[in-house]
């Protein structure tokens, strides 16, 4: 559970039972049951939150069983990339944006925890300041311990150890403060003193947590006043010895001070009459109120489904469930402009011509084609470069070229025959045709353009948008240094990059897929100068030898400067002749009886089966299994995965 909800939930718990002591119990002189109401509704703050109870809800199979799960659809808004590769050169010099966008809760995690540690030392101080007095010479009376001192804090205690100050008191006065203390003693209450001081450093930022600490210390000083008045000193003497020691120093936070502020209260409950027997059913308020905090904060309502109907479940693909499916767009911080451009976009998503020229893209990516240049293009948006109109297989395309190289002036010509292998491909809600990128591109069995020149600028490496390095080069070197390090050494550009990979980044075993000579794209951030044309990184995100993928990731920054911009979407049929349960907001559903599965290649019929949608996953009892990997041979207890088709033996009996 996300620790800020947590403690926003055992805050407004706190807050709840508070809320009906105030209102309900203060006033009563049942001392003893408003202390455990007090300590009992501490408790159920931080527990309650972390119960979870199923609450079936039984419904037809007519009503609807849809469950929205997985990420929304999120790209760039304005512009589509279908490569990671085309990004943005921007200058060296600029430093990168390091938050990722929900810093904030990593900035008041550390707020907390600052305070929190404050307020923990505050606490050991006290402590060490008390233990230390405690250990001074004193001598017993019945089971206190009696130290006397005239400085500091007095006539206040702290378990058994009471510290007396019996100057101008005469020996009746001290008889009341010793009996008053005993009571605190005998009663246990610097137990619920250390336990408030432990919530109040957990809870430090809730002003309810302070007001809880002083209704459970004037409950304590109540519950002590009325047996102490009840005594031979009698009550009117009693509140007397209360004012006269009131302008004494106040004592220690953890200690029991006689006569603990404020004063006025505590005279005005010892002359009130016992509050009548009956009024103990007010305590039956915090029935309803812990009723009201389970359902609010415990309860985890599921459907069950009584009659067989088949269902449908809306399921998206498990966001990892391969880099070739799951794309990634860079996170970067928007504009109000940029922001309306990217909900244009989403929108445009969701029609047919965007699926339409999204699977034409795909199928271009890499592909080696020829065709004819019909003539310069310009769409009125000033971008650089030259583009031309490029038409092959009778369909008419935008190429882009001249980014990285000279111009292409007097090297193209309208009706040139050319060939290229299409590096990258992008489109615009706004541009009727798809555009092409190419590094090389060939006339007559000649290269008559390529990206690099001679005498061109070279740069060890170029920044995407979101501020994250990338260089494209081949790997020279692969060093196993031991203790879960490999260093490996890749060459672009004339520039040598030492990447240093260690096991708290990823699985060494993830690197056996490169080797020397492996022509790979690196991206990075907080690279050391290591010498004139070379260069150490530790900060490493991403390597891979395909640049359509990000290949092998150092998951902790890779989240910092990435996100998923689609993913493979797909429903589940199923049905159950007995019974079906629905957990709508955890993607879990449970068929009982001839149950049947359909999700694209796979097939299954189990006495039971079990889905996690959002994982993709499920358990089936007693089942028969058809993918497009095989089939079960016989009936038994599968694991399956709905994204590869593949399954395994499994023991079924923990989940049902």
């Amino acid at each position: 559970m996300d620790w800020l909800f947590y403690m926003v939930k055992v805050s407004v718990c706190l807050t709840a039972f508070y809320g009906c002591y105030h209102f309900f119990l203060r006033r009563l002189t049942f001392f003893k049951g408003n202390r455990y109401f007090l300590l009992l509704g501490l408790l159920l703050s931080f527990v309650v939150p972390l119960i979870q109870i199923e609450v079936e809800r039984v419904v037809s199979a007519k009503e609807s069983v849809a469950v929205p799960l997985g990420i929304p659809l999120v790209a760039k808004g304005g512009f589509s990339e279908v490569k990671p590769a085309v990004v943005s050169a921007l200058p060296l010099s600029e430093k990168p944006d390091l938050f990722s966008g929900d810093h904030w809760k990593l900035l008041l995690w550390y707020l907390y925890c600052i305070v929190a540690l404050l307020m923990l030392l505050t606490f050991l101080v006290r402590m060490a300041v008390l233990l230390k007095a405690m250990l001074s010479s004193g001598q017993r009376f019945g089971r206190l311990k009696l130290v006397y001192k005239s400085e500091g804090f007095t006539n206040c205690s702290f378990f058994n150890c009471v510290f007396v100050n019996d100057n101008g008191l005469s020996g009746e006065e001290v008889e009341a403060l010793l009996r008053h203390e005993e009571l605190h003693s005998r009663k246990y209450h610097s137990l619920d003193k250390l336990l408030i001081s432990v919530c109040k450093i957990l809870l430090w930022f809730n002003p309810v947590i302070y007001l809880y600490e002083r209704a459970i210390e004037l409950v304590h000083e109540y519950e002590a006043d009325e047996e102490a008045s009840s005594g031979s000193f009698g009550t009117t003497l009693y509140a007397g010895l209360l004012l006269k020691l009131a302008l004494k120093k106040r004592t220690p936070a953890l200690t029991h001070g006689f006569a603990l502020i404020p004063v006025k209260e505590r005279i005005k409950m010892i002359f009130t009459k016992p509050s009548n027997r009956m009024k103990k059913l007010m305590y039956l308020a915090g029935l309803p109120l812990l009723a009201v905090l389970l359902w609010s904060f415990s309860i985890k309502r599921i459907d069950k489904v009584v009659d067989q109907k088949e269902n449908v479940l809306a399921f998206k693909k498990k966001e990892q469930a391969s880099d070739s499916t799951v794309r990634y767009q860079q996170k970067i911080k928007m504009s109000k402009a940029m922001l309306k451009g990217r909900k244009e976009f989403t929108d445009w998503q969701k029609t047919a011509e965007f699926k339409l020229r999204r699977s034409r893209a795909d199928k271009l990516l890499e592909r080696s084609v020829s065709g004819v240049l019909k003539g310069v293009y310009s769409d009125g948006n000033g971008l650089r470069g030259q583009r031309y109109l490029f038409e092959f297989d009778k369909e008419t395309y935008v190429l882009d070229i001249g980014y990285g190289g000279e111009p292409t002036k007097g090297l193209l010509h309208v009706n040139d025959v050319i060939s290229f292998k299409v590096s990258g491909v992008g489109m615009n809600k706004k541009d009727p045709y798809l555009s092409l990128t190419a590094f090389d591109i060939e006339r007559d069995g000649k290269v008559i353009y390529q990206t690099k020149r001679a005498g061109e600028e070279v740069y060890p490496f170029l920044y995407e948008a979101n501020r994250v390095r990338f260089t494209d080069g081949h790997i020279t070197k692969i060093v196993e240094k031991g203790g879960g390090k490999v260093v490996l050494t890749v060459v672009a550009n004339g520039y040598t990059f030492m990447v240093n990979f260690d096991e708290t980044q990823v699985g060494l075993a993830a690197l056996a897929k490169f080797t020397n000579g492996d022509a790979v794209r690196l991206r990075f951030v907080h690279e050391v100068k290591s010498g004139a044309k070379s260069y150490l990184i530790n900060d490493w995100v991403a390597i891979s030898k395909n640049i359509r993928e990000y290949g092998v990731k150092n998951e902790k920054l890779f989240r910092k400067f990435y996100e998923p911009v689609s993913q493979t979407h797909g429903k589940i049929t199923y049905s159950a002749q007995d019974s079906t349960k629905v957990d709508k907001k955890g993607g879990l559903v449970y068929l009982y009886g001839n149950a049947k599965l359909s999700y694209e290649n796979m097939n299954i019929e189990a006495d039971k089966i079990f889905i996690n949608a959002k994982e993709s996953t499920g358990i089936a009892s007693h089942a028969m299994i058809r993918s497009s990997v095989g089939a079960s041979p016989k009936r038994g207890n599968w694991s399956f995965d709905l994204k590869t088709g593949q399954f395994e033996v499994a023991d079924a009996k923990a989940m049902f």
